[in-house]
């Protein structure tokens, strides 16, 4: 196995009947595949910091009392009549 390991790895007596059956399942896994089951990757979530993310604000189409889609007025350039936002 290629994975770096940081802690004595354990012996096929001290293990559980869960790790000996992932032990097996592992080598299998690169026997036929050729790479490792789990490969290592950093941890997500609760031992790193999520980047904050920019929510976009939700639009809809805008619509008339009788349910039929808005149209822009093209004589405001500035807003568009046709879509409003829908900020929760």
């Amino acid at each position: 196995m290629s994975r770096k390991k940081y802690f004595r790895e354990k012996s096929w007596n001290e293990k559980t009947e869960l790790e000996r059956f992932e032990t097996i399942v592992d080598e299998f896994w690169e026997l036929v595949f050729g790479t490792p089951r789990r490969p290592e990757k950093k941890f997500e979530g609760m031992m790193t910091k999520a980047k904050p993310t920019k929510a976009k604000p939700k639009r809809k189409r805008a619509r008339k009392k009788d349910g039929t889609y808005k149209g822009d007025d093209k004589s405001t350039p500035d807003v568009n009549e046709a879509w409003e936002s829908n900020d929760e």
